[in-house]
């Protein structure tokens, strides 16, 4: 990208603090659990906060599971808020281009995913999902949406 004229800035010093992830509760993760291990992770001295893998009803579709987040996008938001109310800076794992078989985007738009020459779907060797076309439009808008969405919202 730099050979095409891009140019970043150099990333702050923030950007390299310690991370403490969610996963050592795995996918069961609650929310009351992040809570709970905040003052334990303040102790050790972690300056980021990861909700990882568990969130999502599944890969592809990155819906909030209702059975966590009940009151969906303003469960998240407060979740997002006690984070950063503790001195934290918060991550959100997500794994773009992977699609769950079965889920609801496969379903629906069979079209976006990555085929071999042979016309199969391209696997994703250390899971069972798909790959996604990253040069399909429809794939640029979809993830565009979601790291929008993560972001601003």
């Amino acid at each position: 990208m730099v050979a095409q004229g891009v140019r970043f800035d150099s990333a702050p010093d923030s950007a390299f603090g310690p991370i403490w992830c969610a996963w050592g509760y795995g996918r069961k993760i609650t929310p009351s659990q992040i809570y709970g291990a905040l003052p334990i992770v303040k102790k050790l001295g972690f300056t980021w906060v990861t909700l990882d893998d568990g969130w999502q009803t599944a890969q592809g579709d990155w819906f909030l599971q209702p059975q966590k987040f009940p009151h969906g996008d303003g469960d998240m938001r407060a979740l997002v808020d006690n984070i950063h109310a503790e001195g934290f800076k918060a991550q959100l794992w997500w794994a773009p281009l992977a699609a769950d078989p079965g889920t609801e985007l496969v379903k629906k738009h069979p079209e976006m995913l990555l085929l071999n020459a042979d016309g199969s779907k391209q696997k994703i060797s250390y899971w069972n999902s798909w790959y996604l076309c990253p040069a399909q439009p429809d794939v640029v808008a979809y993830h565009t949406a979601i790291v929008v969405k993560a972001i601003k919202d």
